[in-house]
């Protein structure tokens, strides 16, 4: 497989088509612009504008990237923030006071003068992406700093990664971490890795008026975007069903919009009423986290929307590297198989090439029981 190709499938970054522009071109465009300018490595001591860009429409990605824009605001109070991203993620992070402005990248030419206006100081390229680099160092950054490892990284984005200062992808370490080892390159050191997101009270209090629930609240997530990844639908039911009889606890479902026949085999299975927040916003989704009493989910986006609000997590984690991801979070229960002979790991893993009958296999053999405990534990604190 061809390097683009794994940038998109790994990171899951905003593809050339996507920015319609080609990484041949953007690598032509940065080296007659560093003609005149030279390398991206300088350290600014006392940075205006800082640029982080993170072309994911993964939630999950997104939010592990919060506390970068919070140890930028920590170390540099005046400086502004400027975020630079995919799909929803605006939304997502809407109302985050650590983030002065954000830029879709959809359209790269667009973004690209979005940033120009900025004049940012420094920048972090999150991903392997050819896009990534050349915006920030096309967007006039004077230091940029930017992942490398062997494992990843087409011929573009390696001509453009040396360009910038460089930083060691560490395979299964966790990964806001990680990401705060960038922010170092540039002369800021954090090691705090609590997320933050906001909601808007408003839409707490109408979903909180929608459900109606007046007792403790589980919000479960079966849905996972690729199946392998996922629990048997039956078992998260079953939790359901232990959560509503042991404790008292209303039930939702979350998911995207595609999760509408999810939610009705889900409902059925639990023989009881759901909550349908199939076609939430994802305002209407991180209402509806904020006032739970727990969430149970594959390791996906609302875990750490979880994380961020503070709320306790049950995360099945069946291939996807505990260590890298869930793990590093106090507030989650994460369940993992006794034999892990099957890991996908985060930039490095190649996911277009997953062995999906062992993935599912693997995601199987995680018994209800582990996850009831979990569960158990979870609501037993909570009194």
């Amino acid at each position: 497989m061809d390097g683009a190709r794994r940038e998109a499938s790994v990171c899951n970054v905003m593809s050339k088509n996507h920015l319609r522009f080609g990484s041949f071109f953007l690598v032509v465009r940065c080296a007659f612009s560093r003609l005149l300018r030279g390398k991206a490595e300088k350290v600014v001591e006392k940075p205006r504008t800082i640029a982080v860009a993170n072309f994911t429409t993964n939630l999950g990605d997104m939010i592990m990237a919060t506390p970068v824009f919070r140890a930028i605001k920590a170390a540099h109070p005046g400086c502004r923030v400027i975020v630079i991203g995919g799909g929803k993620n605006g939304e997502l992070l809407a109302g985050n006071k650590d983030i002065d402005h954000y830029i879709s990248a959809s359209d790269f030419s667009s973004a690209l003068a979005e940033v120009r206006k900025e004049k940012p100081d420094m920048g972090v390229a999150l991903n392997p992406s050819p896009q990534e680099v050349a915006l920030l160092y096309l967007g006039g950054c004077r230091g940029i700093a930017t992942f490398i490892h062997e494992g990843f990284g087409s011929r573009a984005f390696r001509a453009l990664s040396s360009l910038v200062l460089n930083v060691s992808w560490k395979t299964g370490e966790y990964v806001p971490l990680q990401n705060l080892k960038l922010l170092a390159a540039l002369g800021i050191r954090s090691s705090d890795t609590v997320k933050y997101l906001a909601v808007d009270p408003a839409t707490v209090s109408k979903v909180k008026a929608h459900i109606g629930a007046k007792g403790p609240l589980l919000v479960v997530s079966p849905d996972a975007g690729q199946d392998y990844r996922e629990w048997p639908l039956e078992r998260f039911a079953a939790v359901a069903a232990h959560a509503r009889t042991a404790y008292g606890a209303s039930i939702a479902f979350a998911g995207g919009p595609n999760a509408k026949e999810m939610c009705r085999r889900f409902t059925e299975l639990c023989g009881a009423p759901v909550f349908d927040g199939t076609g939430q916003t994802i305002e209407e989704l991180k209402a509806l986290v904020s006032f739970a009493t727990a969430v149970v989910s594959n390791d996906s986006g609302i875990a750490y929307i979880a994380e961020a609000f503070g709320i306790p997590a049950v995360i099945v984690a069946g291939v996807a590297d505990p260590k890298e991801h869930p793990q590093g979070s106090s507030r989650a229960e994460v369940i993992v198989p006794q034999r892990m002979e099957y890991v996908l790991h985060a930039k490095v893993s190649d996911v277009s090439m997953v062995d999906s009958e062992e993935a599912r296999s693997q995601m199987a053999s995680i018994p209800v029981g582990a996850v009831l405990d979990a569960v158990d534990k979870v609501f037993k604190k909570r009194g």
